[in-house]
């Protein structure tokens, strides 16, 4: 039914206008994509096995390959691609970063922060979302950092 048919069909006005707002307000969103539970494009192929936190004190090194994306190094030979959730300028490969956690453990709702050299001391510089962690070879992470641009 569309959304003029249900402003001229029975019932009160309050009433007809209210099952109009509803149904219309749902057509509205379906037309500028809303999710409807169903997934397609990227949603669907998203890796399965990424997580969503990565325990601090397992953290051997943090490589800069982009500003959009880190490779955590981790104990065991873990290691895990990191696509910040915006794009972080300024995000240098030679950049120091700063993160805290109170839980022990570094999540993708956290930040990492650049740590600006100015000589005397460091500073805090940009603040960048982190994203999911997605496991990685340590060989795809290697040809990550000598591709980057």
């Amino acid at each position: 039914m569309q959304c003029a048919e249900l402003v001229s069909s029975g019932g009160t006005v309050a009433r007809r206008f209210v099952l109009a707002l509803l149904v219309c307000a749902g057509s509205v969103g379906a037309a500028f994509g809303q999710d409807d539970g169903n997934e397609t494009g990227d949603e669907s192929e998203r890796n399965l096995d990424s997580e969503h936190c990565v325990r601090i004190n397992e953290i051997d090194k943090i490589d800069i390959v982009d500003s959009d994306t880190l490779i955590f190094r981790l104990r065991r030979d873990k290691v895990y691609r990191n696509e910040l959730t915006h794009r972080c300028p300024g995000l240098r490969p030679s950049d120091t970063l700063m993160y805290r956690s109170s839980v022990g453990l570094l999540c993708s709702i956290d930040v990492v922060t650049v740590l600006e050299d100015w000589g005397f001391g460091y500073a805090p510089g940009v603040s960048c979302g982190l994203g999911m962690f997605e496991p990685i070879t340590a060989q795809i992470a290697d040809e990550m950092l000598r591709t980057r641009e």
